[in-house]
């Protein structure tokens, strides 16, 4: 009886190092209005998880704009570390776009979503929502 209890406890405690369990990662949300003079930033940021387990790119998922148009965005962080573009358009709410960074992003810092618009159908600005994971 105590070896079985020893051989169950010894997999419960070396299971996860091969099952590539994960730390969770969540989007933040974010809501702005972006404009056509230049890229505006969301207001709070989020932080990227890290290590060798996550990928160098960010996610994003539009799920609503004010009105027809498209918004151009990327995710940047300290030290010059940014995504490529990305053009979310009205009409692809709820699709996701996955976009690299153009240098290695740093675990644990804190990434701010830029946008701006580059058409509408009407005015200078329009409103977006949606998610983001840096």
């Amino acid at each position: 009886m105590k070896k079985l209890f020893v051989l169950v406890l010894s997999l419960i405690i070396v299971a996860p190092l091969f099952t590539g369990n994960r730390a969770a990662v969540h989007a933040e949300s974010y809501d702005f209005n972006p404009t056509k003079s230049g890229y505006v930033a969301d207001s709070h940021g989020a932080s990227k998880n890290g290590g060798a387990a996550y990928e160098n790119c960010a996610y994003f998922t539009p799920t609503y704009f004010s009105k027809k148009g498209t918004v151009r965005a990327y995710v940047a962080g300290g030290n010059n570390v940014k995504t490529e573009t990305v053009d979310l358009n009205y009409g692809s709410e709820n699709t996701t776009y996955a976009r690299y960074y153009t240098s290695t992003s740093n675990a644990g810092g804190t990434y701010y979503l830029y946008g701006k618009v580059t058409s509408i159908s009407s005015g200078t600005s329009m409103r977006a929502k949606g998610r983001f994971t840096p």
